[in-house]
């Protein structure tokens, strides 16, 4: 008996040392079931360019990672649940795994995101404000109800109106801005999704 309370102990101890270590190295959980991620809108601005929303995560899973499939509650997601590999900053004509990208932004991304119906003179203008800069993401996204939206970790501006220096000033006041969990943190050397 007196045995089995040592390994007992032993094995809390152990535990205890390793859940530690993590929070001290900043590695967070891993998620490995489907989960709902729940967001909350707290307020919202009006831009020459569309409407910002703020947001904040109400099912705390900001800081979980999901490698099986997550519901956002819309898309482009702003928080949440998220992949444990960022997808590497850059221009994407194509979808990209949400996941992947929700943790580009909390390393201080700014992901542009457009429908397949987008015109031309509009994605030469968003490339422009990508290329370049190590922390703007660009890609495709089909499911989004707006022609263009531009999203950070708990900030996402929907363009109603094209106004190219609104949304260039809304790119630098956010990118690896205020809402950034994790400024500075690299957004090269992930996955290119």
């Amino acid at each position: 008996m007196l045995e089995s309370m040592k390994i007992h102990v032993l094995i809390v101890a152990v535990l205890g040392v390793a859940t530690l270590a993590q929070a001290q190295t900043g590695q967070t959980s891993q998620q490995t079931t489907a989960s709902k991620v729940v967001l909350k809108k707290i307020k919202t601005e009006k831009s020459s360019a569309g409407t910002i929303t703020f947001y904040e995560d109400a099912s705390n899973t900001g800081v979980i990672h999901a490698t099986d499939p997550v519901n956002y509650p819309f898309y482009p997601p702003v928080m949440g649940l998220h992949h444990p590999t960022w997808a590497n900053c850059g221009i994407y004509l194509k979808t990209i795994d949400a996941r992947m990208a929700l943790h580009s932004l909390e390393h201080g991304a700014l992901w542009v995101t457009f429908k397949p119906t987008t015109e031309a003179r509009k994605l030469a203008f968003l490339q422009t404000l990508v290329k370049g800069n190590p922390y703007r993401l660009m890609s495709l996204e089909a499911r989004q109800t707006a022609d263009v939206v531009l999203t950070v970790w708990g900030v996402q501006l929907v363009v109603s109106t094209w106004d190219e220096k609104a949304i260039k000033d809304f790119a630098d006041q956010y990118t690896n801005g205020p809402t950034t969990p994790e400024p500075g943190a690299p957004c090269s050397g992930g996955v290119k999704p």
